[in-house]
Parts: C-alpha cells; sequence; structure tokens
C-alpha cells in the first residue's frame, strides 16, 4: 500500500528546504530545480521530485 504525500507549492518547498524562493527559481533557471508541475496558475512539486533533488543535490 502506497501513501500519497502532498505536493507542496513554491513557497512551501522554499520553507522546507530552507532556501529562498528567489534562489528556487534561479535553479529553475539554470536547470538544477525539482521537476515541477503546473495546474492551472499554480506550480508544484511532488515528494519524489523533492527527493530526487535533494539527493541529486547531495553528489
Amino acid at each position: 500500500m502506497t501513501q500519497n504525500t502532498p505536493a507542496k507549492s513554491v513557497s512551501e518547498f522554499c520553507q522546507n528546504n530552507n532556501i529562498s524562493q528567489s534562489f528556487f527559481y534561479k535553479l529553475l533557471k539554470q536547470g538544477k530545480a525539482p521537476r515541477i508541475m503546473k495546474i492551472g496558475n499554480r506550480t508544484i512539486i511532488t515528494a519524489e521530485a523533492e527527493n530526487e533533488w535533494r539527493k541529486a543535490m547531495e553528489a
């Protein structure tokens, strides 16, 4: 059985990872941010994308 972890907004993601939103968008521009999903006007990051990003940033 899998557990659904809610996706996070950019703001929630940044707070959870102790980075500023401006730094997040800088990473996004450089292609180094986590995968994002656009739903209407919202930009969200899934738990899977966040975990993959953290592992990539550790290297």
